[in-house]
Formats: structure tokens, C-alpha cells, sequence
């Protein structure tokens, strides 16, 4: 190996473990983020904060009856509850 293959070699190499693992874990990451994309809320299932496929976001539970939740839910950042 030539000296400026070398020099190439040692400006990728990581720290230490600890950053070759850091990486590893992004590349993991990001490969299980293209592959399974992340699935659509179930309203069902709802909780304070999530945003339902229409895309209100849920305020509050307001309880469960026999067939279905009872939400509070806003559209947007700055509209009304509806």
C-alpha cells in the first residue's frame, strides 16, 4: 500500500467502539425506516398528542363506551377543538 492510501484509511476510521456502534446503530435505523415504514394510528387506540390519519391531532380522551373512544381532537397547529 502506497502512503496516501494509508492516509485515506486512517481519516475514516472511528474513535473507538463506542462510535463504530453509534454508527452501526444508524445505519440500522435507517435501513428498518425505509424498509417498514411506520404504520398509520389506529384511532382505536388513540392517546393524548397522536395524530390520526386525517390529520387532527387528539387533545383528550374523553372516555370508551361499548363500540367506540370518545376524543377531543384539534385540525392543525392553532385551530379549534372540533
Amino acid at each position: 500500500m502506497g502512503p496516501a492510501l494509508l492516509v485515506e484509511q486512517d481519516r475514516h476510521r472511528f474513535a473507538g467502539v463506542e462510535d463504530f456502534l453509534e454508527w452501526l446503530d444508524l445505519c440500522e435505523s435507517g435501513m428498518r425506516a425505509s424498509v417498514h415504514p411506520a404504520p398509520e394510528p389506529d384511532p382505536y387506540e388513540a392517546a393524548p398528542d397522536d395524530l390520526l390519519p386525517d390529520g387532527s391531532h387528539v387533545l383528550r380522551v374523553l372516555g370508551t363506551g361499548a363500540t367506540a373512544p370518545a376524543l377531543l381532537v384539534g385540525r392543525g397547529d392553532d385551530g379549534p377543538p372540533c
